[in-house]
């Protein structure tokens, strides 16, 4: 499955800027909440690290669940997989990143239990929720 990342903000947020945005660099100036040292090796982490002054840096959360609530409350902006605007918090897709940033989820299972029934429901659930959400 590829995962496409995408820039989000809470309705609280208070943009620095006005200006209309068009493409992702627009947002650099405006404050951020962004990923810590387990996830810097992710293409879309270590571009915005290289990219956004540290001084615009709010908070660092080592998972992308950790950025959602922060995010959401008007902290600053933050990248997140694209489905995170279905999630529990309020969240606003800005832009998606572009295409090369995508990841890949990998799911694992021993060989000998795929064929039971909880991991085939486990495989479903995830792989009709993957579906849907990409309509």
């Amino acid at each position: 499955m590829d995962i496409e990342f995408c820039l989000f903000s809470g309705k609280k947020y208070k943009f620095k800027n006005k200006k209309k945005k068009k493409i992702l660099e627009d947002y650099f100036q405006e404050d951020f909440v962004l990923c810590g040292k387990k996830l810097k090796n992710l293409s879309v982490i270590h571009y915005l690290n290289s990219n956004i002054k540290s001084e615009n840096v709010k908070i660092r959360t080592d998972q992308f669940s950790g950025v959602a609530p922060f995010v959401s409350e008007g902290m600053g902006l933050g990248p997140l997989p694209f489905y995170f605007d279905r999630g529990p918090f309020p969240l606003k897709k800005l832009i998606s990143f572009p295409k090369e940033f995508s990841g890949t989820a990998w799911i694992f299972t021993h060989p000998e239990l795929y064929p039971s029934q909880r991991i085939q429901v486990f495989f479903e659930f995830t792989f009709a929720g993957y579906r849907k959400s990409r309509l």
